[in-house]
């Protein structure tokens, strides 16, 4: 009785094991793992430059500055009225007189320098939208 027992749980454990090694639907649990990615970007779209002149005496002050080439919007804001020079590589592109805000876009690009003259002293506050193309 012993030996028929032993027999049927021989033949049962043979079967189980045939199953799992032949069955081609029987997928084992391993576990996967997957590395994180990271992605970094180095498409910037634009800049933008903030700057301020203060000055108590008749002055002229030049600012070079290297851009893209592209679409540049230049806005200034003072408290008295001054002349506004913009020079892009050596062609002036804007000269006029400012009654306190300027605000204006350029297709410019490359050296660019912004002369500010003023008889009553100076005091603006300038920012620079530079669009990078």
């Amino acid at each position: 009785m012993i030996g028929k027992v032993i027999v049927v749980l021989a033949i049962i454990l043979v079967g189980v094991f045939l199953l799992t090694h032949t069955n081609l639907f029987y997928h084992p649990q391993t576990p996967v793992s997957k590395g994180q990615e990271y992605y970094t970007t180095t498409n910037v779209q634009n800049i933008t430059y903030q700057f301020g002149i203060i000055s108590n005496v008749s002055t002229n002050y030049t600012v070079p500055l290297k851009l893209s080439y592209g679409n540049v919007t230049i806005k200034v804001m003072g408290h008295n009225a001054f002349n506004l020079t913009v020079v892009n590589n050596s062609t002036v592109i804007y000269s006029g007189i400012v009654d306190r805000y300027f605000s204006k876009s350029f297709i410019i690009g490359g050296d660019v320098k912004l002369v500010f003259s003023s008889r009553q002293g100076l005091e603006v506050n300038v920012t620079i939208f530079d669009v990078l193309s």
